[in-house]
């Protein structure tokens, strides 16, 4: 025979995991709703954009290339004091934090122009999310350079 304080646990157990089920399947349902996570279209971690095509990824030996042929331009979405420590030659700089901010100078870019988003690299998700917006802009060519600052200071040795 169980104790009073047996059922109570047992209750308590049965309870927590109800709730543990139902948030799960709340979470699930909110992802797949908005195509986020699991049901993300771009399984690179990237967040899906409906209706809007994913930028490009770029290495390090692929932006090289762009800045040597200067057939791109390469804009820098980190904060204007790490840009102002250095920057790739040529860069300008629109910080992710400020880029509602600067929407006239996101809508004066050349929106036919190969354009090179970067910040601090693999582990810096703001060049992601400003290319994303210069191609809600209208930016046709929008690509990432994904190992950004990090990786121009170990093989170029350094910028501006």
């Amino acid at each position: 025979m169980m104790s009073g304080m047996q059922k109570n646990v047992r209750k308590a157990t049965r309870e927590a995991g109800a709730i543990v089920i139902l948030a799960c399947l709340l979470g699930f349902s909110y992802t797949a709703f908005h195509g986020k996570g699991l049901f993300s279209s771009n399984h690179d971690g990237t967040p899906a954009r409906s209706g809007q095509p994913a930028p490009q990824r770029i290495t390090y030996v692929e932006a090289m290339r762009y800045l040597k042929e200067e057939s791109a331009l390469f804009v820098d979405a980190r904060h204007g004091f790490d840009f102002q420590l250095g920057h790739i030659p040529g860069a300008i700089n629109i910080p992710l934090a400020e880029a509602e901010s600067l929407l006239p100078v996101i809508a004066s870019l050349p929106k036919m122009t190969t354009i090179i988003v970067y910040c601090d690299g693999q582990e810096c998700n703001s060049s992601e999310a400003l290319a994303h917006m210069l191609i809600a802009n209208g930016c046709t060519d929008v690509k990432v350079f994904v190992g950004g600052w990090n990786d121009w200071q170990r093989y170029a040795g350094g910028g501006k």
